[in-house]
This record gives structure tokens, sequence and C-alpha cells, in this order.
């Protein structure tokens, strides 16, 4: 995505939106025309079915998405602190989320979900260290 970040932009933007569109229908009527293209999206009638039945928070999926246009605009982080704020505002998310579709909301639970899902993010993001490297040309080659 980084080739067309405008692009990107767009999608990322589509995607706030939508999700604004779906938590503010959740205590309406899904039936009304407002909300025909969740409707009309196999995708987003999941995502707004599995938000209605297990009560999913927002703001984990709204970092998610924030993250990721974040992500855009540098194509590496600028030191530890902000590779732990990415690990958390993604992985840790997902890990909220299950939590919170498996009916656990406890702070002792969520506390360690933060930690393992930055340690995850960590991780991962060392694994894919040689496979970006051997994509970007580089003055030492």
């Amino acid at each position: 995505m980084r080739g067309n970040s405008a692009a990107a932009r767009l999608r990322y933007k589509w995607w706030l939106d939508t999700l604004q569109n779906i938590y503010s229908n959740l205590a309406a009527d899904i039936t009304d025309t407002s909300s025909s293209a969740i409707l009309n999206n196999p995708v987003l009638y999941c995502l707004y079915a599995s938000i209605k039945e297990n009560d999913l928070s927002h703001r984990w999926l709204e970092y998610v998405i924030e993250a990721k246009m974040k992500e855009l605009n540098s194509i590496q982080h600028a030191d530890l602190a902000d590779l732990e704020d990415h690990c958390e505002k993604t992985h840790s998310s997902l890990l909220y989320l299950l939590l919170e579709s498996m009916g656990i909301r406890h702070e002792e639970t969520e506390f360690m979900a933060s930690h393992v899902g930055v340690c995850f993010g960590i991780v991962s993001h060392l694994r894919g260290t040689a496979y970006f490297l051997s994509q970007v040309s580089s003055p030492l080659r």
C-alpha cells in the first residue's frame, strides 16, 4: 500500500466512516435505508453482527485502523516507544477484541493481553526485518 498512499488513506478513511456508521446503527433498526450499505455487504454485515452480538468496543477497532493509517507516513518507527505504541494499537487491540468476543472483561487479563500483544508485535517486526531489507535498495549493496 505504500506505493499509493493516497488511495490507501481513502480506504482507511472509508473504514473509519463505515465503522462509525455501524456503531450509530446498533441501536437503530438495521433495515432502514441509511444502513443499506451494511445490509448489502456481507463483510460489513458480519462485522455489524459480531459487534452487536459481542458488544465489541469501538475504540479497539478504531485504534487498529488509525495505527495502519499512521504507518503509511513512515517506513520505520522512530524509536522503541513508537514501535511499542504501534504494537499496542494493532496487536494488543486485536487481543482485546478477542477477549471481548469471549465475554472476558477483566483489568488483569487486559493488562496481560497488552504485554502479549506488544511482545508479539515486536517479534513480528523482527521476523520481517530480513524480508524488508531484501526489498529495500541500499547504498551498502
